[in-house]
């Protein structure tokens, strides 16, 4: 009875060290009750500090990441803004949005792209075609 307390406690002690460096908790809590919770402390002390991703948008004009809270592109330059931007690109209007992705409407269907950078090769593809 007393072997099942340690048990347990070491894995709740895995499960705490486990979480304090950006793991799991629960995974390695099940994982040291099935194995060994002296084995599992073990590879989570010797396991590296799991850093969160930060959020980030992309740029529509140079398709490089930036800082979700970012006014101006630290890449190229571009200013965001709340009110989408149009535009135009080998003759074809479009319409760039506060979160990067970039919209045309054509008869009343309208076509969205993830940034810029996809909407001039769509558009360069297009063109080929044609010709």
């Amino acid at each position: 009875m007393e072997l099942l307390f340690f048990w347990i406690g070491g894995a709740v002690l895995v499960a705490v060290v486990a979480s304090n460096k950006g793991r799991s908790g629960p995974g390695w809590f099940f994982l040291s009750l099935l194995i060994s919770p002296l084995l599992t402390l073990i590879a989570v002390a010797v396991m590296s500090r799991v850093e969160p991703i930060e959020a980030s948008k992309t740029c529509p004009r140079c398709a490089e990441s930036v800082k979700p809270a970012a006014i101006v592109c630290k890449h190229c330059g571009f200013e965001f803004s709340g009110v989408p931007q149009q535009a135009n690109y080998k003759g074809v209007p479009y319409m760039v949005l506060s979160n990067g992705q970039v919209t045309m409407t054509v008869e009343g269907r309208t076509t969205t792209w993830p940034n810029l950078t996809a909407f001039h090769e769509h558009v360069n593809r297009i063109r080929k075609l044609r010709v």
